[in-house]
């Protein structure tokens, strides 16, 4: 579960559509069974300040 803390104006961020915001996880770290992971969060929305807070992650890899 990643908890996306998204500031702006309230025209910016409702203008908004967040399921363009990607999340990419770097997957050689998850094999070192860190408990902290790197996180790179991109939007197309360039101004926003995006703060990603992370409790739990469930990843499959196939």
């Amino acid at each position: 579960v990643v908890d996306v803390e998204v500031s702006g104006t309230q025209s910016q961020i409702e203008a908004m559509d967040l399921s363009r915001i990607r999340l990419f996880i770097d997957i050689n770290r998850l094999t070192e069974g860190l408990h902290t992971l790197p996180l790179e969060l991109t939007s197309p929305y360039p101004l926003l300040e995006i703060n990603p807070v992370v409790d739990e992650l469930e990843v499959e890899i196939k």
